[in-house]
Formats: structure tokens, sequence, C-alpha cells
């Protein structure tokens, strides 16, 4: 059973919040470890089961959270990759979109290519249908990411991996949530990593966006926290998304 998700006053406390980081400088001054370039990776699940970009709501507060997200954490310098994830494919490991900001691409600039790179991955999923499997630990694994100091991963997704594992199908079981490991335990240190739109999937005779009950979000969650942090990533660097 699930819960459907209230979109009207879910989107309240993310608009008073994207408000305010709008107001964010665009190139803060660091110093140290901080003045190095950072890379900020964006990775659209288009699997059939995520509600990212089946319901309009939802993919709106997505675009304005990468807005807002950039605004607060993209410096002049920085990379800006944007892939997809779903299938287990070659297709999904070849970036749909790169670029590093400079003074001829400052961030506004850029933050317009990867806000129109989502709204076409989210337009091709409407209009050709969604992948058929989740495979995040495909991508964790065979993307190079590259993780400095104020590097960020952005995974756009109900975070129900559904690949050789099926988290899916333990949560029918009301069973733990037990990931395979990570390959290494440096796999994806030194990184903050976000799930937006964490356990918010789509009902398909709706078309609107549920949210997994407390239970099985709270089995996910921990799940996914095992993994990264196996992976080498600090918990305090990891933030589970859900009401958008």
């Amino acid at each position: 059973m699930t819960y459907s998700l209230k979109i009207s006053a879910a989107l309240l406390p993310i608009v008073a919040t994207l408000a305010a980081c709008s107001a964010e400088p665009e190139t803060p001054k660091q110093t140290g470890a901080h003045a190095q370039p950072a890379h900020h990776y964006y990775l659209n699940d288009t699997s059939v089961s995520t509600a990212t970009q089946i319901d309009p709501a939802v993919a709106q507060a997505v675009e304005r959270f990468i807005g807002a997200d950039m605004d607060a954490n993209v410096q002049l310098g920085d990379s800006i990759t944007f892939y997809e994830t779903g299938a287990r494919s070659a297709e999904r490991m070849v970036a749909k979109l790169h670029l590093v900001t400079d003074y001829a691409q400052r961030v506004p600039v850029a933050k317009t290519k990867v806000i129109e790179a989502q709204r076409a991955s989210a337009a091709r999923v409407q209009s050709e249908g969604g992948d058929g499997d989740t495979n995040l630990l495909l991508t964790a694994e065979a993307i190079p990411f590259i993780c400095t100091p104020r590097s960020t991963i952005t995974f756009i997704t109900d975070g129900v991996e559904s690949g050789d594992y099926s988290a899916a199908g333990a949560l029918a079981l009301d069973a733990p949530v037990n990931l395979p490991p990570p390959t290494s335990d440096s796999l994806l240190a030194g990184c903050k990593i976000r799930f937006v739109g964490f356990g918010l999937t789509a009902n398909a005779a709706t078309g609107k966006a549920e949210l997994l009950p407390a239970k099985p979000l709270a089995m996910l969650r921990l799940g996914w926290m095992r993994f990264l942090t196996q992976a080498g990533v600090m918990p305090q660097d990891v933030e589970f998304i859900s009401t958008l």
C-alpha cells in the first residue's frame, strides 16, 4: 500500500529553500582545497518506476532543485556532467551533457543547459516509455566519477534498484534492502551524494507521484547508506530528499 503524495503542499518547503538559495553569489571566494575545481554530476533515472519525470509537478520541482543547487554550489571553473541511468546499456554510460564553467560560460548559462538536458530526458521517457530496469549500482561502479572537495553526485531517482539485485523485490517481502557491496572501499570517497525524489514512485494508473510508506522508505534509505559508506562516502555527505 502506498500513500499519495500531496504535491501542492509538498512543494512549499522546497520553494522556500530555493528562494533562499537563489541569493547565493556565483563565485564565492574560497581558499585551500575548496578553491580547487569541483565536479558536479546529475543523473536522471529513466526507468518506468520513478516519478521525477512522469508527474509534471514533480518534474518542475526537480528543475527548481537543480537551479538552486547550481546557484549554491557551482563556481567558475567547475565542471558539470549530465547522465541518464536506467537500463543496463552502453548508452547509459555516455554523458548527455558535459561542460566547464568559465567567464564565457558562466553558471547561469550552465544552469540553463543542465535544466534543458533534464527536461529533454524527461520528454524522451514520456514519448518513448521508460527503461524496464533501474541499474543505479551499475552507474555507481561504471562511471568514472572524480571526487574532489565540493564535488557532488545527484541521483534524480526513486532509489528502488531493480537490476541484478532487486530492492523492489526485497521491499515487497518486507525484507531488508541488502545491496551488493561496492567493488572498492574508496569508490565514491570524497563526493557528496544526494538522492532527489527518493522513494517517490510513479502510479501507472494515475500518472501521479506516490511516496513509499515510512517503513519501506526507511529500509531503502538504510540499504543505500550502507552501500555508500562502504564505498567511502562519509555519512554526513549523504542526503535523501523525498519530498519535493
